[in-house]
């Protein structure tokens, strides 16, 4: 029985590391996309690059990550 729960365990841990590394890859994809469409919009618009970069990370700070 005891090592039937450990095996369980260590299943848990794997699907969850899984998990949690396919849920950063997909944040860190959406993070780039949405950081070239800002610098798109600021080229397009003639802003400052620093301004757009500025308002990118006060914007990035308000967003929740993507539930799965």
């Amino acid at each position: 029985m005891r090592q039937c729960e450990i095996a369980r365990a260590a299943v848990n841990h794997q699907q969850t590391y899984e998990l949690a590394k396919l849920r950063r890859e997909v944040m860190k994809e959406d993070l780039k996309e949405r950081r070239a469409a800002v610098m798109d919009e600021a080229a397009e618009a003639g802003q400052s690059i620093r301004k757009a970069r500025r308002s990118f990370v006060n914007c990035k700070t308000k967003i929740s990550p993507p539930s799965f």
